[in-house]
């Protein structure tokens, strides 16, 4: 599935960060791989994968298929305008989160 138009699609941050997904049946599973030409990890990136998440369970579903594994690759990361003080706060807030 494209979702950018080759020519008029120039920027180099912005819309669409997503390039490319690619759906595949392995012994009976399906896969997806999705594509980001680039991708903000600290303010996109979860809700990105929770949508590609569903985007997959909703292929495997309709299509009467078991759903298999997400792999996302990104050819640029930024981490958005957070410094490393704020990062690390964020951090251990996730692993106090994840600890109860």
């Amino acid at each position: 599935m494209s979702v950018a138009v080759p020519g008029r699609d120039r920027q180099t941050i912005g819309f669409p960060c997503l390039s490319h997904v690619s759906l595949s049946l392995q012994k009976g599973v399906v896969h997806m791989s999705a594509l980001y030409r680039n991708h903000e990890f600290v303010e996109r990136a979860y809700g990105n994968y929770v949508g590609l998440g569903r985007l997959l369970r909703f292929v495997a579903h309709q299509s009467g298929w078991p759903m298999g594994e997400l792999t996302c690759v990104s050819a640029s990361v930024t981490l958005g305008d957070f410094s490393k003080r704020s990062l690390n706060d964020l951090l251990a807030a996730c692993q106090g989160a994840a600890a109860t």
